[in-house]
């Protein structure tokens, strides 16, 4: 599932997609987001993409700000 973390630190957020998650389509993304789980489609993201030890990201378009 798809969820917004806060860290304990500092109050950053992100965005992160956790391991057994699938999303098929577009995810716009206006802060970080660390993808876990599996991503088929389009990701335009204003921040980092981090794409952790279990995660796959299949694209045709990535735009990242």
């Amino acid at each position: 599932m798809a969820q917004t973390q806060q860290q304990p630190t500092g109050g950053t957020l992100y965005n992160a997609l956790t391991a057994g998650s699938k999303i098929v389509g577009t995810i716009t993304a206006d802060s970080d987001i660390r993808i876990d789980g599996t991503v088929e489609g389009t990701l335009e993201c204003v921040g980092k993409v981090v794409i952790g030890e279990s995660g796959t990201l299949c694209t045709s378009k990535l735009l990242i700000e």
